[in-house]
């Protein structure tokens, strides 16, 4: 750690004195930081957890109130991409894969770009044809599922121009955005057992949880950016 703090100042002639407090407090910033990553990590392998659960439940599909039985090809053109996009997701994410397999980083990363193009279009799809909750439940999916797309075409396109930094964070909203599936059903549960009526709750729902998935994505966003900038001003002021 203290290494990665001093690296700015190596092979300079005469590099300016550390301040030893300073050094201190930087070094305390970037140990919240894997706190804070370390945290995330678990909430993540959770809902991964939740969502396999429930996507590999759907294959072959089963009768339920949305009817997935009744569209057997386009649930699987939803459900199966799903499951890998949940597999795939944490690998490219991963700082040691990026730089020790950069090749493998590649090819995982189209696949991960065709299944989540199928997740998406799927998506829309489903909702048109056989929804549940009718227009309320239509419009947050419908909202949702293009800035899915959105975000995933412009990623792509900051990973072909090389802009690398916004090609991740783009990808990380991409997957926020999945991940909200998991929330999903971990907020409708329980509400669906005290005997709330599904079908009121299941708008509301999905605006609570792909919403969440979304704002808790752009804050970790926010934060790290903005510790980061903090610990390269402190260490060349």
């Amino acid at each position: 750690m203290y290494h990665k703090l001093v690296q700015p100042y190596r092979g300079k002639r005469n590099p300016p004195l550390l301040d030893i407090t300073l050094l201190k407090k930087n070094m305390s910033k970037v140990k919240i930081k894997k706190r804070v990553k370390k945290i995330i990590w678990i909430l993540m392998i959770l809902f991964i957890g939740i969502g396999l659960f429930a996507s590999i439940n759907q294959i072959p599909p089963k009768e339920t109130i949305n009817r997935f039985d009744e569209h057997p090809v386009q649930t699987l053109l939803h459900v199966v991409p799903a499951i890998l996009f949940l597999i795939i997701g944490p690998i490219q994410f991963m700082p040691s894969v990026r730089r020790k397999h950069p090749k493998v980083h590649r090819i995982l990363g189209w696949i991960f770009a065709v299944i989540s193009l199928s997740i998406g279009i799927t998506a829309l799809t489903i909702v048109f044809n056989f929804p549940y909750g009718g227009i309320a439940e239509q419009i947050p999916i419908t909202v949702f599922a293009i800035l899915f797309l959105f975000f995933l075409i412009r990623g792509i396109k900051r990973a072909i121009h090389r802009k690398i930094n916004l090609h991740r964070k783009d990808l990380l909203r991409v997957y926020s955005l999945g991940l909200g599936a998991s929330l999903f059903r971990i907020l409708i549960v329980p509400l669906a057992i005290m005997g709330y009526d599904p079908k009121i709750l299941v708008p509301f729902i999905f605006w609570l949880s792909f919403g969440g998935m979304l704002g808790i994505c752009e804050l970790y966003l926010w934060y790290f950016s903005k510790k980061n900038r903090l610990i390269k001003k402190n260490i060349h002021d």
